[in-house]
């Protein structure tokens, strides 16, 4: 499997209908530190999405208990369901991927992501594979 190098950004890819693609955020508070216990529903809870090429930000399409888990230490993933089309739709433009969230709790952090609309790690270690046997 490729390693990431220097300077680069974590790549996501649209989920096919039966899978689940998570997108890590954390949320800290006004003095940098992490905040746990944040439910999908926590009071001021605020996911805005932007696209590559985008000149705003978005609303989260639809966000629900489906869409959020707490990993701990103030780790969460946003999760796009690829039975839902509206939210596997947002990983369907290959570029930069901007997340901004934010609660009452927590302080506003932006996220940025590199959406590649292939399996670009899969085919790569597919390559490397044959070419290995070869």
């Amino acid at each position: 499997m490729s390693n990431a190098q220097s300077g680069e950004l974590f790549s996501l890819r649209a989920p096919a209908a039966t899978e689940t693609t998570r997108i890590p955020v954390v949320l800290l508070d006004a003095a940098g530190d992490p905040v746990t216990g944040e439910a999908w529903n926590a009071a001021g809870m605020s996911i805005t999405i932007a696209k590559q090429g985008a000149s705003t930000f978005t609303a989260f399409p639809s966000f629900a208990t489906t869409n959020w888990d707490e990993i701990g230490y103030g780790n969460y993933d946003i999760l796009l369901v690829g039975a839902q089309a509206d939210e596997a739709a947002l990983l369907d433009t290959e570029g930069h991927l901007r997340v901004y969230v934010k609660t009452t709790a927590t302080r506003g952090d932006t996220f940025l992501f590199k959406v590649n609309t292939q399996d670009v790690l899969r085919q790569t270690e597919m390559e490397m594979r044959v070419a290995a046997a070869q």
